[in-house]
């Protein structure tokens, strides 16, 4: 237990040192851009930490809710609490205390760098409250879905994905409302949009708040999620104990699950791997929000170049294929730490260790599952740049793109050609690292696409604020440079990775096996 708790304060220190870190050099980045008044940097410093801490809230909070229930329904354990004077409403709530806490530390430990803004200039005190307020509302409702959609579920590849879902579809839908309401139809109902926690942080800027109407559109958002958050923990804490069945268990739970695989023969070079490729019955799937966002993405590039509407809709559909880049590679991660993190759980892998096949006859078969499962999303996000690069090159003149930008875009999408296959050989060998040392699937997760994902984009959001801010002559090709080196530091990045992870397993699988235990 205390090897588990010092493991766990060890992941919540790191995740909240790179926060500030990143935090703090997104300021110091800002601060020393030349030709920047001052009241710019101290919004441009406000803005980066408010989407990065946006970011922060929705997405680790979900994840930590995501599997606290539906993991004491596959051990059986639900019942032993729902025995105890504990209602349903004390489980629910005692579970969110639990793990929101590690999240609310994160933000604490944030919130001294949201008043480094008001050194540099042009930002109120009161302007950044109401920024941690919508922090600290966006930090409750993540969670609390989570948690909703944890007491629903069983399955924790179902439970997280459903709750990624859910929060994504909640977060987009209405600002993407908001888009086609004020570019293409104007006809549409507006109060939509409030129910967004992108929507609640916008409207906490002073440039808004200070708008006709501004301070009713941001405390009506506050109030309407968090009515939302306490509505899905009350819902939450009734059904706890009505959605339990004794019967389902982790000893009998494969047993009432279909398995829609056809039985083949035993193959003799790897077992393991036939083995493991019967039980990944999702590796063909998507997940339903790819296509949903798929549709979007289509129909942004046919309005970009069918009406007048071409920067927003552009804008709109590059911006889409940045989330299917981010979803798809999060949704690889899910279905790539499973097995590995279930069977170090249950003790099957220690069992198969003990056996006669060799340690590296494991390792070859995950990572021939993991590249299977791999092989459909990589050709998507392939498919994705391509259809940009060709796009912004067929349509330039209807897009209104000069050969300037032409350049830019040329090297933003192929760099996303080349970056796609690195970033998932990184995912593959940091997920079965990540699985090994986790204690539960969530935080498995939550590490390895961290790990891979989260520090080179911190520095591409560097990067984006360097440029935006550095106000370069129209000769210079600072812009292409700084993108060359990123990808480049990415590709270098994905590399270490690789070695690190693959010099951690080879010959160390018993090992660290019988150390995570």
């Amino acid at each position: 237990m205390e090897m588990r708790s010092a493991s766990r304060r060890s992941w919540t220190f790191r995740l909240r040192l790179l926060f500030f870190l990143a935090g703090a050099l997104a300021c110091l980045i800002v601060l020393i851009l030349p030709n920047t008044a001052p009241t710019n940097k101290g919004q441009t410093m406000l803005v980066l930490l408010s989407f990065l801490g946006l970011a922060y809230c929705l997405g680790v909070g979900g994840f930590l809710t995501a599997d606290c229930v539906s993991s004491e329904k596959r051990g059986g354990t639900l019942g032993l609490l729902l025995l105890t004077p504990l209602s349903g409403l004390d489980i629910v709530l005692g579970k969110l205390v639990c793990h929101g806490l590690e999240i609310f530390y994160g933000v604490c430990a944030a919130f001294p760098v949201f008043f480094l803004p008001l050194l540099a200039g042009g930002v109120t005190w009161t302007e950044v409250t109401r920024i941690l307020l919508a922090l600290t509302v966006a930090l409750l409702l993540s969670p609390a879905i989570g948690l909703l959609v944890s007491v629903l579920g069983t399955e924790s590849r179902n439970t997280m994905m459903t709750t990624f879902t859910s929060v994504t579809l909640l977060t987009v839908v209405p600002i993407l409302w908001f888009i086609t309401r004020r570019f293409i139809l104007r006809a549409l109902p507006g109060p939509l949009p409030q129910l967004s926690p992108v929507f609640t942080l916008l409207s906490g800027f002073d440039s808004s708040y200070r708008l006709s109407g501004g301070p009713t559109q941001f405390w009506g958002s506050v109030v309407f999620l968090f009515g939302l958050s306490a509505l899905c923990i009350v819902i939450a804490g009734v059904l706890v104990g009505r959605v339990f069945e004794p019967g389902t268990t982790q000893s009998n739970r494969q047993r009432l699950e279909p398995n829609p695989v056809r039985r083949t023969p035993v193959p003799e070079s790897n077992p393991y791997e036939w083995l493991l490729s019967r039980r990944a019955v999702k590796k063909r799937s998507l997940g339903v929000l790819i296509y949903l966002l798929l549709i979007f993405f289509v129909g942004m590039l046919v309005v970009s170049v069918a009406t007048p509407f071409w920067g927003p809709a552009f804008t709109s559909a590059f911006f889409t294929a940045l989330g299917i880049h981010l979803i798809t590679k999060l949704l690889f991660v899910v279905e790539a730490t499973w097995q590995i993190n279930a069977d170090r759980q249950s003790g099957a892998l220690e069992l198969v260790l003990v056996s006669a096949l060799p340690e590296m006859g494991i390792l070859d078969g995950h990572l021939h599952l993991l590249q299977a499962i791999s092989r459909k999303p990589l050709m998507l996000l392939i498919a994705l740049n391509g259809t940009l690069l060709l796009w912004s090159i067929l349509f330039a003149h209807e897009l209104h793109i000069d050969p300037r930008a032409g350049m830019m875009f040329a090297i933003i999408f192929t760099g996303g050609l080349v970056l796609a296959p690195a970033d998932f050989a990184a995912l593959r060998w940091t997920s079965l690292v990540k699985g090994l040392q986790a204690q539960t699937h969530p935080r498995a997760v939550l590490r390895s696409f961290s790990a891979v994902m989260v520090p080179p984009w911190i520095g591409m959001g560097l990067v984006v604020a360097f440029l935006s801010n550095a106000q370069p002559s129209g000769t210079t090709s600072l812009p292409e440079v700084t993108f060359l080196i990123w990808i480049a530091l990415s590709l270098a990045y994905d590399w270490r990775i690789v070695q690190t992870c693959r010099a951690q397993l080879e010959g160390n699988l018993r090992r660290m096996t019988s150390e995570s235990a």
